[in-house]
């Protein structure tokens, strides 16, 4: 039985993607709609933490930086304590990809690395992802049309 590597939801947004780039991107827009509390610098290699307050931080690092077109972030899977260092069997990628289309823009969102979890930590990671991953982009969506998120 093969095991499950990949998060994927795919909408697409009457919004340009340079629109779509700075919800995804800017910390402070990022906190309307994805976490309560989010501080990075756009870099790749910058460190990254997030924090909700219903449901405890996390942290992770920029990987891949390509305005208007992708952007990545590692970050440390549930139940990693922070003193542990982050490592691809402890961590999952997420990766947002934004394709221009005539009618805005076609925004993917891709998390993976599930497969090299223990089993444990995959098991908890895909469950609360799954589910989470539904919320964050309907708030994400509710944002984008200025209502609240």
């Amino acid at each position: 039985m093969a095991t499950v590597d990949e998060i994927r939801r795919e909408i697409e947004l009457p919004h340009r993607p340079d629109r779509v780039w700075q919800a995804i991107t800017d910390p402070t827009q990022v906190a309307q709609w994805f976490g309560d509390h989010v501080s990075y610098e756009l870099t790749p290699g910058a460190p990254m933490h997030m924090a909700w307050d219903q449901f405890g931080e996390v942290s992770g690092r920029i990987e891949v930086v390509e305005p208007t077109s992708r952007f990545a972030f590692r970050w440390r899977a549930t139940g990693v304590p922070e003193s542990e260092p982050m490592t691809a069997r402890n961590s999952t990628l997420v990766t947002y990809y934004l394709d221009a289309i005539p009618a805005g823009t076609r925004l993917i969102v891709s998390e993976t690395g599930f497969a090299t979890l223990p089993e444990a930590l995959r098991i908890a990671a895909l469950r609360e992802n799954n589910h989470g991953w539904d919320v964050e982009l309907a708030e994400f969506l509710a944002y984008l049309k200025g209502g609240p998120a």
